[in-house]
């Protein structure tokens, strides 16, 4: 077929056609090229006349194209643009170019004639690469990465969504395989404390309803080992072309550590500000308690003198003995506050050098003691550890602890219940950041618990406070506790209290073991 069978209109078609358009006979010859031909592949179109298509791509690509002319050519079907594989043209200057090639059988100008449009793939073909470069670079940022990328859809479920991507840092966090988020839409959730799931239902229901960028912090617990580490959230809504909100995508990242190491300030802070206190309150009580008691002894003892001008049936005698027992009570009064001075030549009978003491034994040899101090309703339950170390620990303020210990538990249980005592030890290896400044070494715990009302946050904050009690007017000092702590701080201890309203309250004390004996 010559050029000339072809109809004007035809050729004006072929001639209007955005892409370089050939038409090639039976055996592959072409037979016209259209004007865009030439700028596409460097030929005239005039040259192209008579020339094999095939010699047109590179010798790889040749059988495979004929195979493909030949079927579209044989069973009149069409192949459309981008339904195969991409190929390249090759130019007249020996060049080679991407290009795509749609083949039309053409009817009603011969048999066995077909269109071939060739298409300049050249520009798609860059942002087709720039993009697997993006995706690539992506990809490496997203898998190298410490924090954990993820994306979900809300259209269609927004209540759960549907996670089409995690990171797989994921795995390294939860214990959990991104598959696994994928297959189970709310296993995330479910992984998340219970305490913190209200955060992240609202800040998602935020971020749906609103639009918003959003951060969150909640718990995450790993899968195998059953720990929860602390994640920083950040979430952006994802939207249509519409502008609606489909989804969300967001940034977790593990601050487990960082959270650690802003509590232990935070306890730190606490720990210095309670030090600081106990040390300005001690000063003054002890410097008071010391004069007190010097005017305390000297009543005392103006009051025995006396005695002996007074009458067994004297009605001043009583008086004298009123005064007495007052005296005694001021004196056991003044000895509380002494024990709250950090100055040790102002605290009353101070344990500059205490013995090795078995807690276990002094415990129960004061066992019917405090079982008297208890009411009937009070169930008394010990746990003493078997083989305990001894401690450094003098004896007489032991049991002033204990008592003290005993009667807070008593008081805190209006309505019965149980109070334990336990006996431990623990070794500290490193100094740690969330106790009293315990150094490394081994150490006897004692632990007084109750099953009473127990203490919010802000009381059990001042428990240890001088002066502070939570009784009635005239029913407490508000020395207890605080002579308590002022102990065990003088024996280089610490003191834990552990509460919660309606839980009751535990209080451990910590006090270094007894050096062992030496040949």
């Amino acid at each position: 077929m010559s050029t000339s069978a072809l109809s004007p209109e035809v050729l004006a078609v072929l001639d209007a056609l955005h892409d370089a358009a050939l038409v090639v006979d039976r055996h592959g010859l072409i037979v016209f090229a259209n004007d865009l031909a030439e700028p596409l592949l460097g030929h005239r179109p005039a040259d192209l006349v008579g020339l094999q298509v095939e010699n047109l791509l590179p010798p790889p690509m040749r059988h495979i194209h004929g195979v493909m002319r030949r079927k579209a050519t044989d069973d009149g079907t069409r192949r459309p643009m981008h339904s195969g594989v991409p190929i390249v043209a090759l130019c007249a200057d020996g060049s080679t170019i991407p290009v795509d090639i749609s083949l039309s059988p053409l009817r009603g100008v011969g048999d066995g004639y077909t269109l071939a449009c060739i298409r300049d793939r050249r520009e798609q073909a860059r942002l087709e690469q720039e993009a697997r470069a993006a995706e690539d670079r992506y990809r490496m940022v997203v898998t190298t990465a410490s924090e954990v990328f993820y994306r979900v859809r809300t259209d269609a479920d927004t209540l759960r969504g549907q996670v089409e991507f995690v990171s797989p840092q994921c795995e390294r966090v939860t214990g959990l395989s991104p598959s696994e988020f994928i297959e189970h839409p709310s296993l995330w959730i479910d992984c998340v404390h219970p305490e913190d799931r209200p955060v992240v239902f609202r800040t998602t229901q935020e971020i749906l309803q609103r639009g918003v960028e959003a951060s969150r912090y909640y718990r995450l617990r790993h899968a195998t080992t059953g720990e929860y580490r602390w994640i920083a959230d950040r979430v952006v809504p994802i939207r249509d072309d519409g502008g609606r909100v489909i989804g969300h995508q967001g940034v977790a990242r593990d601050i487990t550590e960082q959270r650690i190491a802003e509590l232990a300030h935070q306890q730190l802070e606490h720990e210095l500000r309670q030090a600081q206190k106990m040390e300005a309150v001690g000063r003054l009580a002890g410097t008071v308690a010391h004069d007190f008691n010097n005017l305390i002894t000297l009543i005392l003892a103006s009051t025995d003198a006396a005695h002996q001008y007074v009458g067994d049936g004297s009605l001043l005698r009583e008086h004298l003995v009123e005064i007495s027992d007052a005296g005694e009570r001021a004196t056991e009064l003044t000895r509380k506050l002494l024990t709250l001075s950090p100055d040790p030549n102002l605290i009353a009978d101070p344990p500059v050098a205490p013995d090795p003491l078995d807690v276990n034994t002094r415990l129960l040899a004061a066992a019917p003691l405090i079982r008297r101090m208890l009411p009937d309703d009070v169930e008394l339950r010990w746990e003493l550890a078997d083989g305990l170390w001894e401690a450094q620990l003098d004896a007489g303020q032991f049991d002033q602890i204990v008592f003290n210990l005993v009667a807070n538990a008593r008081d805190a249980m209006p309505a019965g219940g149980a109070l334990t005592i336990a006996t431990g030890q623990v070794a500290i290896t490193e100094v740690p950041l969330t106790t009293g400044g315990l150094m490394p070494g081994e150490y006897v715990r004692i632990v007084v618990s109750d099953t009473g009302v127990g203490m919010d946050a802000a009381t059990a904050a001042r428990a240890l406070d001088p002066f502070f009690t939570t009784k009635p007017s005239g029913k407490g000092t508000g020395l207890g506790l605080a002579s308590v702590y002022g102990i065990v701080r003088q024996h280089r201890g610490d003191i834990q209290i552990d509460s919660a309203p309606g839980a009751g309250t535990r209080v451990a004390l910590l006090v270094p073991r007894a050096e062992p004996d030496r040949e």
